[in-house]
């Protein structure tokens, strides 16, 4: 397990090992692959999935500026729209499919990693690395998007492992396929064009060796260089990859392409360090990895493998820095220089088992192969002990990712109880109610005016703009409510650090729809939803357990033939036994009826039976009840109450009350 393998593969041990981690590994990352759907959590994800979408349909995605972007992520989306899409449904309705493929290429990374650190050192460090790179929790979260991440590091793990195979072993069929392998990076992330260089220059290690024939290995050189052009002319000239520059920001910030500085490296450097493993950790690798320029341990190590790892490594967080410092929130453009260090962490422990193995053999110990084996079990038990927490880590976020994400219940509630209308959301929500990026197939439409804090402009403001309803985090409804209470302005500090200030008033200019309170049985972000304008009429008038707390009523004061327009407001404290209407009765002071309008309480399809929610407010559609033109002047009654269409029953209160007055009005 310690020795280097003079064999292209590992053995049978070696893959039933594999065999029982991607069991694991697997668990992990299919466990809630489909999270969050039908809303799309990742805008890149949006991004692909919109893209293949307009390949179908136009030939190419040019309409959103991203005919020039990597092509591999958007084919692969474009194969399960071509053959499993409906036009009807958003795009996003086959993202399910796209992530299982990207999960099942985030398996296969465990394996390629496990196979490069193999070839670089023993199979004891190959099994370490793919054990590290299995339950590194960052890596889980990100196994499951379906995003290129997995896919450009699958292939570019294997194209060094088949390239360094293929020169250990004079192989051109293992050569052949790692520039294969490596094109097919490039095809899903640009940057992998920085490892093609490696790909190319490893077969010519094989001139060292004088028992192979020097023409052979020229030749194959030659025809990788063909390749390499042909490839390359329909990359740059038939595909235009140099347009890639046109690419919405929100999947390559090419604004800030430029030559990377070296503090620009280092940060990235330490953004994927720090997202794999502790300090302490990674200075134990690096330790062990000096072990092996002691003599007794050089020769079980590849010098020449654990040379291309380092500079693999070095390439691509050249590649990656290209776009700048880019920060902890973009890890996944770090995932495979991030294989490539932890494959270097793996070394770096075989590494102190080596040491600890020539100590016990200078102390006099002649059975080394046993000794071998009590080395190995002990690292593997003191690896398992150091990645206990990421176990634990990955587990978690393997159930959290298996949550109901809040959402999907706010488009839910959006489309089935309100009318359309604009909004203003922070970034949280600024894509829940699209219909392509955020997979909203509602029936309504609820354009976004801004992505901003409802308290950063006056609600006039808001109101001119044609805004109708806000979705604000739940703390600043609690901000909201404190300015109210205590009669004092509060300041509200947004996401990017700007500064408002909540005026007292503001609770009383909004009305309140409905709140999603922190809660850790869901995904997604606590929030609150509230209408722009408040109730004209409030009211507190009780039927069962129905409140009516509120009406508009336009005009006030009606003159016989006009029409009016009513609406009214009630909160539930549980769900009516049916799916009921809602009658608007106007009579008179001897009670006749002169005037009516009746029919679905909400304006959208949520029944009666499903108020469920005693905290938010109900809104009524919109009822025109026109006065009889010969009606007589005075004073009327708006009685209201609910009633099943197929018998007319009315909901009845524990009291026998079936109807309510809602107010006394005036015909003029």
């Amino acid at each position: 397990m310690l020795e280097k393998s003079p064999t292209i593969l590992p053995g049978r041990i070696w893959w039933l090992g594999m065999l029982l981690l991607l069991i694991c590994a697997g668990t992990l990352r299919f466990t809630g692959y489909n999270f969050s759907l039908p809303y799309i959590d990742h805008v890149d994800e949006a991004s692909y999935n919109i893209a293949a979408r307009m390949v179908v349909d136009f030939g190419s995605p040019m309409p959103i500026g991203m005919h020039g972007y990597p092509p591999g992520i958007i084919a692969v989306n474009h194969i399960f729209i071509r053959l499993f899409h409906d036009p009807a449904d958003p795009p996003g309705a086959v993202l399910w499919m796209v992530r299982l493929v990207s999960v099942a290429f985030s398996l296969g990374c465990v394996v390629a990693v496990g196979l490069l650190a193999f070839r670089a050192a023993s199979p004891l460090a190959g099994g370490l690395a793919a054990g590290l790179w299995a339950i590194a929790p960052v890596i889980v979260e990100h196994s499951r998007y379906g995003t290129a991440d997995n896919f450009v590091t699958f292939f570019t793990l294997m194209a060094l492992f088949l390239a360094l195979t293929g020169t250990r072993f004079d192989r051109n069929d293992l050569l052949n396929g790692g520039l294969i392998a490596a094109l097919l990076a490039v095809v899903f992330k640009y940057q992998a064009i920085f490892v093609l260089p490696l790909i190319l220059i490893l077969p010519l290690w094989r001139l060292t060796n004088r028992r192979i024939p020097r023409a052979r290995v020229l030749k194959t050189t030659g025809t990788h260089l063909i390749v390499l052009g042909l490839y390359a002319f329909w990359l740059i000239l038939l595909f235009p990859a140099l347009e890639a520059t046109s690419s919405p920001d929100w999947t390559a910030a090419t604004e800030r392409l430029g030559i990377p500085t070296l503090s620009e490296i280092v940060d990235n450097f330490h953004v994927t360090r720090a997202a794999l493993a502790s300090d302490p950790v990674w200075l134990l690798s690096w330790l062990g990895i000096v072990a092996f320029v002691l003599s007794p341990i050089r020769r079980r190590v590849d010098g020449l493998a654990l040379a291309v790892v380092v500079l693999g490594a070095v390439t691509w967080l050249i590649g990656i820095s290209f776009y700048g410092a880019l920060g902890p929130q973009q890890i996944r453009q770090f995932i495979t220089v991030g294989a490539l260090m932890v494959i270097l962490r793996a070394i770096g422990l075989t590494g102190w088992a080596l040491v600890v193995l020539l100590i016990w053999r200078h102390a006099g110990n002649e059975q080394i192969t046993r000794l071998s084996r009590v080395a190995s079990v002990l690292l593997i038990a003191f690896s398992l002990v150091l990645g206990s927490g990421d176990i634990n880590a990955s587990i978690a976020n393997a159930r959290e990712h298996t949550l109901p994400d809040r959402r999907n219940d706010l488009a839910a509630y959006f489309d089935s109880t309100l009318e359309g209308g604009r909004i203003v959301a922070t970034t949280e929500n600024h894509k829940t109610l699209n219909r392509g990026w955020g997979g909203y197939a509602g029936r309504e439409e609820f354009p976004l005016e801004a992505i901003a804090a409802l308290e950063s402009r006056p609600i006039d403001d808001w109101r001119g703009a044609g805004v109708r309803y806000a979705i604000v985090p739940y703390f600043t409804y609690e901000l909201i409510n404190r300015a109210a209470e205590t009669g004092v302005p509060v300041e509200s500090t947004v996401a990017r650090g700007e500064l408002y200030s909540i005026p007292p008033t503001l609770r009383d200019e909004l009305l309140l729809l409905k709140s999603y309170p922190p809660s850790t049985d869901y995904r997604g972000p606590s929030m609150v939803v509230y209408r722009l304008e408040p109730i004209t009429h409030p009211l507190d008038v009780t039927l069962g357990s129905l409140h009516f707390v509120g009406y508009d009523l336009e005009p006030g004061s009606p003159a016989p033939g006009e029409t009016v327009a009513l609406r009214l407001y009630w909160r539930a404290d549980a769900p009516l036994p049916g799916d009921f209407a809602v009658f608007n009765h106007w009579v008179d002071a001897s009670g006749t009826l002169i005037a009516q309008a009746d029919g679905d309480p909400l304006p959208a399809m949520r029944g009666t039976s499903d108020w469920d929610d005693p905290t938010e407010t109900l809104v009524s559609r919109i009822f025109e009840l026109t006065v009889p033109a010969d009606a007589a002047p005075g004073a009327i009654h708006w009685i209201a109450g609910f009633y099943l269409r197929e018998d007319g029953r009315r909901f009845t209160a524990s009291d026998d009350t079936d109807q309510v007055v809602v107010a006394e009005l005036a015909i003029e």
